[in-house]
């Protein structure tokens, strides 16, 4: 059966952020930056990283390093990169959300494409959507997604449109045949500055922050409920 809402927008593929979208990683991360933070006398709340949830973690440091004026050198800063992204695979904990492996099936049966794009690493992708089952059957999150572009496949992240026209361009699609599923200000820019609709959920943030938004959900039931109709 197909989605009455997705074919009249013209929608053709899905295209998911991994982080806070598929699985609940946020957590993890915040713990990582905590724990190489904490040795340099320094510290960042939840909110803080959220916000700058699609950038890879060098530009989440370098941001950081300019609104709170930590005087991190560059080669420090190199430094703990490396560590956060090795205690973050180090740590790490396979949390699928609640009805993603529903949502995933039901769009792949009803005929939609489907793509991931994210600020994350190559490496961090395979562990979490290549080395960990997310269904029952045994299926890893990747087996639905014949589309993936990391954060190292494109000289300019997220809020640039670039990881996302990465995906148009292997989907052979325009901007506005993608509906893009974001929890974070920076991804809904960068789906928005791709030309493709974008639908929030509120995994991770309250929905004032998410109201550039075309569509706001507070959960997957209720973003399963809305592409179904």
């Amino acid at each position: 059966m197909r989605s009455a809402f997705l074919d009249e927008l013209g929608v053709h593929a899905v295209i998911f952020d991994v982080d806070g979208v598929l699985l609940e990683t946020m957590s993890l991360h915040y713990q990582s930056y905590r724990r190489i933070l904490e040795p340099e006398g320094l510290s960042v709340e939840p909110i803080e990283l959220n916000l700058r949830e699609g950038l890879g973690t060098p530009a989440v440091l370098a941001s950081l390093c300019e609104e709170k004026g930590w005087g991190l050198s560059p080669e420090r800063i190199e430094q703990m990169v490396a560590r956060r992204r090795n205690l973050f695979l180090e740590n790490y904990e396979h949390r699928v959300y609640p009805h993603v492996p529903e949502l995933l099936a039901w769009l792949e049966q009803a005929g939609y494409r489907l793509g991931v794009v994210s600020g994350a690493t190559e490496r961090s992708l395979d562990v979490c959507l290549r080395e960990h089952p997310a269904a029952p059957d045994g299926r890893c999150l990747a087996d639905w997604f014949p589309i993936i572009i990391s954060g190292s496949a494109v000289a300019r992240g997220k809020p640039h449109p670039d990881p996302y026209l990465a995906a148009l361009k292997k989907l052979w699609l325009e901007g506005r045949q993608a509906l893009v599923v974001e929890n974070a200000p920076l991804g809904i820019e960068a789906a928005h500055a791709a030309g493709c609709y974008a639908v929030a959920i509120e995994t991770t943030l309250p929905k004032p922050y998410l109201e550039a938004a075309d569509w706001v959900v507070p959960d997957h039931a209720a973003l399963l409920r809305l592409l179904k109709c």
